[in-house]
């Protein structure tokens, strides 16, 4: 199987950055990730590197997919995520509680280096955490624009929603030839909020993925994520409420186009069923998904 490996990490998702690696639609291939802040933190050994090449969600290159062009869906399959022997997690300003809490409450800026080894993240000698590997930045370029991969949107982008994982495809809108997908920030695992800014347990990994061209439906607005167990929308703004809007209004349009639903019938059904949240506040955008089990779609 052929690897896409780091040799170029970028922290900005565009149409312009060099294509490192290119794959043909249908083809599984492996990639090789870097940890969030890119070669500062080597997730193999577990040691810093401060004067290294750092990013933000650094992605392992750009990614063409043969074919590929405005108008079709990319839906990128992911058939494997072998993580890294060691992660960190760290809280600094860009937590959610920053400004409400501070030194005189006990409160300050921390970072902390874990081993994930064996299905478990090893937080101390009394705690294992169960390990729940993920991709957190997954994406493709725009034309004329360069976007930081700290933000999301309708390309999708730093969506951190740990549903992406093993046995899921993740439906990106194409805007430009070739895709042009960008993957990384692997977590070993994320809580909801992704509340301390720096994941999760932030960690590079061996991803197996495959990419299937699709035309796009009319459907189709944000990015939407599945699996053989559920299918799940994406929203991206603030505040929070407006994020939900629009995952819950894509919802509803999928339900209806696919699965045969009427608006109205697919609106009462999912008041009974929907299982909803935002993924992450520390986004420039909070991400709100909305999911639906298949078990309750079938009509």
């Amino acid at each position: 199987m052929r690897r896409a490996t780091p040799e170029a990490i970028y922290s900005h998702t565009a149409a312009s950055n060099p294509v490192t690696f290119t794959v043909a639609p249908g083809e599984a291939f492996e990639v090789d990730t870097v940890p969030t802040c890119g070669r500062q933190f080597d997730s193999r050994t577990g040691q810093w590197h401060e004067d290294a090449e750092g990013g933000i969600n650094a992605s392992a290159g750009c990614i063409a997919v043969t074919g590929a062009r405005p108008g079709q869906v990319a839906v990128v399959h992911v058939l494997g995520i072998e993580l890294h022997e060691f992660g960190y997690t760290r809280v600094g300003r860009r937590s959610p509680v920053v400004g409400r809490l501070g030194p005189d409450d006990g409160w300050q800026p921390g970072c902390k280096v874990v081993r994930v080894r064996d299905g478990w993240v090893e937080w101390s000698d009394a705690l294992r955490i169960p390990a729940a590997p993920m991709i957190g930045y997954i994406g493709v370029a725009r034309p004329a624009e360069a976007l930081s991969n700290a933000h999301n949107g309708e390309y999708g982008g730093n969506f951190d929603v740990p549903e992406i994982a093993v046995g899921v495809r993740v439906h990106l809108p194409v805007f430009c030839e070739g895709a042009l997908l960008h993957v990384g920030d692997v977590h070993a695992i994320q809580g909801d909020g992704e509340i301390d800014g720096a994941g999760g347990i932030e960690t590079g990994a061996r991803l197996t993925l495959k990419v299937e061209l699709a035309d796009r439906p009319a459907s189709f607005r944000n990015p939407r994520i599945e699996s053989d167990e559920f299918i799940a929308t994406t929203g991206f703004a603030r505040p929070a409420e407006a994020a939900f809007e629009q995952a819950l209004e894509d919802l509803l349009r999928w339900m209806a186009a696919e699965f045969g639903h009427s608006l109205t019938d697919a609106h009462m059904l999912l008041a009974q069923v929907l299982e909803a949240r935002a993924t992450q506040f520390v986004n420039p955008l909070i991400t709100y998904l909305c999911k639906a089990r298949r078990r309750w779609l079938a009509r």
